[in-house]
């Protein structure tokens, strides 16, 4: 029951990531440091997404709950450098 309502919500972020990603492009420049610290956020978000996907149907709820916390840090870590 929870599957599609999770499918949604994470092809609704996929689709805003990849919208806030254009419009850093189009407002500062494709070549900004704004840009790409949006690209690697956005690429950080998609590639632990996957991940943490796996690591749940692998290893259930622990690993799932461990990458959300490493990608949380790490985007952490991005932020600080924006």
């Amino acid at each position: 029951m929870m599957q599609p309502l999770a499918a949604a919500l994470g092809g609704a972020s996929l689709v805003f990531s990849a919208a806030a990603l254009l419009y850093n492009g189009k407002v500062y420049g494709f070549g900004s440091d704004k840009f790409v610290q949006e690209s690697a956020k956005t690429g950080l978000g998609l590639g632990l997404g996957a991940l943490g996907g796996l690591a749940g149907s692998q290893a259930g709820h622990v690993g799932a709950a461990t990458l959300g916390a490493v990608h949380s840090g790490v985007s952490a870590v991005i932020d600080l450098f924006g």
